[in-house]
């Protein structure tokens, strides 16, 4: 994901450890990046590009008829 696309407040899925984690941003860093929360544990996270981050599937998509 480019850095023009990610909004402070959304929630993305980040690769944590491994593993794909649902994270909300909370603020942008001074030294570049953003910081986020780990929804699963509560931890704060820190992501120097966007890379890693990844958009949130709708959990209720419109089905096309």
């Amino acid at each position: 994901m480019k850095a023009k696309n990610v909004s402070i407040g959304e929630v993305y899925l980040v690769k944590v450890s491994g593993e794909i984690k649902q994270v909300r941003i909370t603020k942008a860093c001074n030294n570049g990046g953003w910081v986020g929360i780990n929804l699963a544990t509560k931890r704060e996270i820190r992501f120097r590009t966007g890379a890693r981050l990844r958009p949130l599937l709708p959990t209720n998509p419109n089905p096309k008829k």
